[in-house]
């Protein structure tokens, strides 16, 4: 059986709100987190996995925000899966 936990869940929020906009379109964490439910305590980790897996590219600053680093359709569940739980 596989099951997905919490923060794998979260991850794969934070991953649908990107693949929603436009290529290129960024997005505020805040905007991700009120509009997926995310909870704080748990996006600012799940943020930071994503990027260091090479999934989303994240901006500092006023216009700053989060954007996916390659186009939605090449990516699938088990690269989220696997920036937040390791290899399968």
């Amino acid at each position: 059986v596989f099951r997905i936990n919490r923060r794998t869940d979260y991850a794969v929020r934070v991953m649908l709100a990107l693949a929603k906009r436009p290529p290129g379109a960024r997005l505020a964490t805040q905007a991700i987190q009120e509009e997926m439910l995310v909870p704080r305590s748990f996006l600012q980790r799940i943020i930071a996995e994503l990027s260091k897996a090479g999934l989303i590219v994240t901006f500092a600053g006023v216009s700053g925000g989060l954007e996916l680093r390659s186009p939605a359709e090449t990516i699938n569940l088990r690269h989220i899966w696997e920036a937040i739980e390791g290899p399968l």
